[in-house]
């Protein structure tokens, strides 16, 4: 069997960023090593799939479903426009 690779970026959404609902220590340098790893791992010809988090339940504290903090940081998507994303509960 063919051993097949992917790069999976998970939970890079506006909630963790500045002005987001938990934003993370060293956030935009973490944002922009993982876009230069969506560039090679383009150039590599390996297939990038984004992972999004979508909290269960409206007393969740972030990543609430049809709010801006739950949607995939925009350099992130513009990075990698046609990867799928797979959301998770």
């Amino acid at each position: 069997m063919k051993e097949k690779n992917a790069l999976l970026v998970i939970d890079l959404q506006n909630d963790y960023f500045p002005g987001g609902k938990f934003p993370l220590w060293n956030a935009e340098v973490c944002k922009a090593k993982i876009i230069h790893s969506i560039a090679a791992a383009k150039k590599a010809g390996m297939p990038v799939i984004l992972v999004q988090h979508v909290a269960a339940g409206a007393t969740a504290p972030f990543f609430i479903s049809g709010t801006p903090g739950v949607e995939i940081v925009s350099d992130i998507r513009a990075a990698a426009p046609d990867a799928p994303v797979v959301v998770k509960h």
